[in-house]
């Protein structure tokens, strides 16, 4: 009886154990199979020579850097092509084409990949005879490779190359091929897409021959291959020394192939140097230009005459340059060389201007300024500007135009359109270049002039006041505009920037620069008006307020970054005069707050309804998620920020004058103050600490599930449990009690 309850017992316990166990095997989760989300095809397959009578495995050997690039969510795996290899016969010389797929690891898994499949060509050869019977392409050096078996003897071994019906071309010689011991290296510079050629290697310096190659070259730059089979090298040419053509593609530059600014008084020695090496003409023995082993072209070195450059008059002066005929060469009846032009702008130290161009390279425009004593970073601040037809003038982005110690470049062909007319000039600390007028068309720049600056127009905090008259009537400022001779605070009002396509999302420049210095000669009877602009104040009169708001619809002010345009109605409700003087006050008072400031006749103005803010989110360092700005002025209200993403800009409404203080997503603290009374208004009963975020509706169901499911299962587990462990404990201690009877 003893030993069956013993039993019963030790069953129990054993079904207890048996179903924890159970359930804890039932919660295990298996891997998920890693999908594939993209296969990069290899390019540029090796074709390979192997000997003959050898093991297939050294195909294998050859291609094994050959991989798949294979992209999951979380990784990049680069896997071999596995090669079929039975379709190459070891045994007997000749030709194959061999197939390669790809296989994924078994834990990965891509639907397509069975149709993933690449191709190469074998060549099954003699040891010390080498054939050219198969070839690959290097795509991006415009090379192709013939694979032979390695050659100790390869110095001996030229290539040649006839063309349909012509003469055989030493392509080694000419440069065009180059024999090494693992293959032939031919040049697609040796080809004109069409022809048909046949192509040999001899070796052991001449007494061999490899069979001829026969193909077409196709114009996707394959060679479709027509034979390969015994013939002879038979006769051989040399190129002509006849000049027939040159490269006209290159023709529309040399009218304008360089530009340099030269210091009054300097030497012209280093940039005759650089023409020489720079300037050069591409020519051929060809009737029509080409470049190829029965044409090679040939490349020209230019002279210079730089005789006419008065080094001591500063203006813009045209050099000539010419072509020199090698030794041997000479050219046809029937062709005329083209001259080549370049243009010395002399100019004085510190006084750099805009007044003549080249074009280095394609889609490039260079604008050549003296620029010696300027530093990297004065460099950098020189802001650019371009004026259609007479409109206004609009800062060039920077992502446009470079700035570089031998002048301006910009990327014309993203602003200039053609039959267009325009007017560049740039603005540094202490001045302003010339203004360089030009037209756009299809000759590129025509009816270029100039026009000289003065250096008093500027925008700087440290530099005086200019006093002068009002502004001219209406008549009188387009009058100017058109003779680029402009006057008053601005000199130009800058409106959009170039490159942001130009619309009023774009960042702004500014809207004032400083005056003529000869307004400093007028009458005493004449009405003055103190204009200036320093960082962050811009004082203009009366009269220039009206002309702004009368020619550009609108008047704006940028300082600091931060531009802001009044409406119409807003300035003519200030009831302004000729003869008032206005000041605007723009100013970044800290890295999530600025200030804005009017004064009419000294008194401060409040109400400015529908004026617009606008400035680039690096303004502001505080600025952490752009897309979640908000706004608030002192008295609490709150303004909308509409984001710009493309031109990284953020825009705002508002209706007054005063302090505003921003926040983004990242933060809800409103930075560092510099207003004492603004501080109380946002810090009293109002919590500017961190928020969390609320959950979206769907992720808080999902997340609620989600918790209700774990904890039916933890409830479960604990009802499944309890009972077998209760049983436990009391087969325990049934057990004790029997032993102690």
């Amino acid at each position: 009886m003893r030993k069956q309850k013993i039993t019963v017992l030790i069953l129990m316990i054993t079904l207890c154990l048996t179903g924890i166990w159970g359930m804890k095997k039932n919660t295990t989760v298996w891997g998920a199979v890693i999908r594939v989300n993209d296969v990069i095809v290899p390019k540029d397959i090796p074709a390979v020579a192997v000997e003959i009578n050898k093991s297939s495995e050294l195909i294998a050997e050859k291609l094994s850097q050959v991989f798949y690039t294979v992209y999951t969510d979380t990784d990049t795996l680069h896997i071999p092509v596995f090669w079929d290899v039975s379709s190459v016969n070891m045994k007997l010389a000749g030709v194959y084409t061999m197939k390669g797929v790809l296989k994924l690891p078994p834990e990965y898994a891509f639907d397509e990949s069975e149709s993933l499949q690449v191709q190469t060509t074998v060549s099954v050869q003699y040891p010390d005879k080498p054939d050219i019977n198969i070839y690959y392409r290097l795509t991006a050096a415009g090379i192709y490779i013939f694979p032979w078996l390695k050659q100790e003897n390869f110095d001996s071994m030229e290539a040649y190359l006839k063309k349909e019906s012509g003469q055989w071309i030493n392509l080694t010689e000419e440069g065009f091929a180059l024999c090494e011991e693992e293959g032939l290296y031919v040049s697609n510079q040796s080809m004109v897409v069409g022809n048909t050629y046949s192509l040999l290697v001899t070796y052991d310096n001449g007494r061999k021959q490899t069979n001829t190659l026969r193909f077409q070259y196709q114009k996707d730059g394959s060679l479709k291959i027509y034979g390969y089979q015994h013939s002879l090298l038979g006769n051989t040419q040399k190129p002509g020394k006849i000049i027939c053509s040159y490269d006209t593609g290159d023709e529309k530059y040399l009218s304008r192939c360089a530009a340099y600014a030269v210091k009054t008084g300097g030497s012209l020695k280093q940039i005759e140097k650089e023409l020489k090496e720079n300037v050069r003409l591409r020519v051929s023995t060809a009737e029509t230009f080409e470049n190829t082993a029965e044409n090679p072209e040939l490349i020209l070195e230019s002279s210079w005459d730089l005789s006419r450059v008065n080094r001591e008059k500063q203006g813009v002066y045209k050099v000539t340059g010419s072509f020199v005929i090698p030794e041997g060469y000479e050219v046809s009846d029937s062709l005329t060389l083209p001259e080549a032009y370049a243009y010395l702008s002399v100019q004085k130290k510190g006084e750099p201007q805009i007044n003549t161009y080249s074009m280095p390279m394609v889609d490039l425009l260079e604008f050549p300024m003296l620029l010696d004593g300027f530093s990297a970073e004065e460099r950098r601040n020189i802001q650019v500007y371009l004026s259609e037809n007479g409109g206004n003038y609009r800062k060039i982005d920077d992502d446009l135009v470079e700035v570089t110690s031998a002048g301006i470049q910009i990327y014309y062909r993203e602003i200039l359109k053609k039959g267009q007319n325009y007017q560049i000039c740039a603005v540094y600390e202490k001045g302003s270049t010339g203004i360089y007028s030009f037209s756009y068309n299809d000759a590129f720049i025509v009816n270029e002039y100039w026009h000289e600056r003065n250096f008093s127009d500027r925008e700087e905090k440290d530099l005086p006041d200019i006093v002068q008259k009002a502004p001219a009537s209406s008549e009188v400022v387009q009058e100017e505009k058109k003779e680029n001779l402009n006057t008053g605070s601005a000199g130009y009002h800058y409106g959009d920037s170039y490159g942001t396509d130009n619309n009023t999302d774009g960042q702004n420049s500014s809207s004032n620069k400083a005056s003529d210095a000869k307004s400093a000669e007028i009458s005493d009877t004449e009405n003055f008006v103190t204009e200036l602009s320093t960082d962050t104040i811009t004082a203009v009169s009366g009269k220039r307020m009206l002309l702004m708001i009368q020619q550009n619809g609108s008047a704006r002010f940028e300082k600091q970054g931060i531009s802001v345009t009044f409406s119409p109605d807003t300035v003519n409700g200030w009831k302004i005069n000729a003869e008032d003087e206005i000041q605007i006050g723009i100013e970044k008072t800290s890295e999530t707050a600025f200030s804005l400031r009017i004064f009419v006749r000294g008194e401060k103005v409040t109400e400015i309804p529908g004026t617009v803010v606008e400035f680039q989110a690096s303004v502001f360092g505080g600025i952490q998620l752009p897309e979640t700005v908000k706004a608030e002025d002192v008295q609490g209200n709150q303004y909308a920020v509409n984001y710009q993403e493309k031109q990284n800009v953020l825009r705002m409404e508002i209706n007054q004058t005063g302090d505003y203080f921003l926040t983004d997503g990242e933060s809800e603290n409103i930075g560092d103050q510099t207003v004492e009374d603004s501080v109380e208004a946002i810090s009293d009963g109002e919590n500017i600490g961190f928020t969390e975020e609320p959950m979206p509706e769907e992720e808080t169901e999902q997340k609620t599930e989600q918790k209700t499911e774990n904890s039916a299962k933890q409830f479960l587990m604990i009802i499944l449990t309890l009972p077998a462990v209760c049983i436990l404990v009391a087969a325990i201690i049934f057990a004790i009690r029997k032993k102690r009877r």
